[in-house]
């Protein structure tokens, strides 16, 4: 290769470059738009979750269109830890939109979670297949690319049965039998011990939030709804939690 070859070749790449990075740069400012919106509105649009969904699929197919250019190995490592911003930001965010969903069960849910993780994880394996990568870093970025596409499955398929179920609930009055506080690990969680749950559809234990938990006391009456789930798999709600 002549010197002229090389030059116009360098800046070929160095044009995919600035393209790859635009790329990455203008999904994470929508990303963080979008988070913004989800922040302060998103119990009144329903929807926002699959929009960052998409920002993920949008992100995997960059690898199919920068490819030429990530065949060279340090542009690949760039992609990926400028990537890793965006990428984090969307399943953190559908992983703590679910934090209030209670389900009684969530096994049913983890036989529909599954399957769309094996899609996610599929389409980024053969996204970065055959790109220049070493044995340590094919499996680093498998590790944590997988964990964020899964917290991901878990987010959409939760908000999916939850957010876009508009079925009416169930009403049950029930009573706290007992109430108490577990801090046993890092983190205090607060529980509270109710009665008459045969096939009413919530558990006995159910964990609450601390304002909830000092409103209460054991022998208390309250009200839990019981709603059918969009994809089939019951949720319930205690009024006023």
């Amino acid at each position: 290769m002549n010197k002229l070859e090389k030059k116009q070749k360098n800046r070929e790449i160095n044009i995919k470059t600035q393209q790859a990075r635009k790329f990455v740069v203008r999904l994470t400012i929508i990303t963080l738009l979008l988070e913004v919106l989800v922040f302060f509105k998103g119990q009144e649009i329903k929807g926002l979750a699959y929009g960052q969904l998409l920002l993920i699929l949008i992100f995997l197919y960059g690898f199919y269109h920068f490819r030429s250019l990530l065949m060279i190995e340090n542009k690949t490592t760039s992609f990926f830890s400028e990537g890793m911003f965006l990428m984090i930001i969307n399943s953190f965010s559908l992983w703590s939109q679910t934090g209030h969903y209670d389900h009684q069960d969530t096994h049913p849910l983890w036989l529909i979670i599954w399957p769309t993780f094996g899609v996610l994880m599929l389409l980024f394996l053969i996204a970065i297949w055959a790109l220049p990568l070493s044995i340590t870093k094919c499996v680093q970025y498998v590790f944590v690319y997988g964990l964020m596409l899964l917290s991901a499955s878990y987010g959409v398929i939760a908000y999916t049965n939850v957010r876009m179920d508009d079925a009416p609930p169930v009403r049950n009055k029930t009573i706290i039998t007992d109430r108490y506080v577990s801090d046993k690990s890092r983190y205090i969680y607060y529980y509270i011990m109710v009665s008459g749950r045969e096939g009413n559809g919530f558990p006995e234990k159910i964990e609450v939030e601390e304002s909830f938990y000092e409103s209460v006391n054991t022998g208390q009456e309250i009200t839990i709804d019981v709603y059918p789930g969009k994809l089939n798999v019951p949720w319930f709600k205690i009024l006023g939690d």
